[in-house]
């Protein structure tokens, strides 16, 4: 079963499988003929990898790591759950929604927590998403869990405006950004 949306670099399609409970697989495929580079295992592989400087991010609820484009090795483990988005790189800066909060943002190359954005409007049940974060103009837009959309400063994890959609409405889906208009 395919969890994730596949993402093709330099003529191999990376792509995540595997069922919940269970083992998920995070596979690496020539694109051309179909056969297998690599494969890693993780307890989830339900986000979209993103591809960034030779580095596969991939991961899910059980974490995100870094792994090699070559050779699939692991080179970055990073801290937290994310979401089941696909995480998002600019400038050496990585940003994915979690699922204990809204985006967290990390430093590329090191795994280090740059910042966390929570949002603690509504209770608790705000406090997560299953979005993938847009980046556009300094921003970073992520939906929650239950009814919100946020922009948040891309340096400082600040919030900058906070869209309610009402009760019971929940995002899954990453924001779009068309001609400065967004589209959820």
């Amino acid at each position: 079963m395919a969890n994730s949306t596949a993402t093709l670099n330099n003529g191999i399609l990376y792509f995540g499988s595997g069922s919940w409970p269970g083992v998920c697989y995070l596979t690496a495929l020539n694109a051309t003929n179909g056969t297998l580079i690599w494969e890693q295992t993780n307890g989830s592989f339900f986000a979209s990898p993103t591809f960034y400087n030779g580095i596969v991010y991939a991961g899910g609820i059980n974490g995100l790591d870094g792994y090699n484009a070559v050779n699939g090795l692991p080179t970055i483990l990073f801290t937290n759950d994310i979401s089941n988005g696909n995480p998002s790189v600019a400038n050496n800066i990585l940003y994915a929604g979690i699922e204990n909060a809204i985006v967290q943002s990390y430093n590329a190359a090191t795994g280090a927590i740059r910042w966390t954005f929570t949002d603690a409007t509504g209770g608790a049940a705000t406090a997560g998403s299953h979005s993938s974060p847009t980046l556009y103009n300094g921003s970073v837009y992520n939906a929650s869990y239950m009814r919100y959309i946020h922009a948040i400063d891309s340096a400082n994890g600040n919030l900058r405006w906070r869209y309610d959609a009402g009760p019971g409405a929940g995002y899954f889906s990453p924001v779009t950004i068309a001609n400065v208009l967004f589209i959820q």
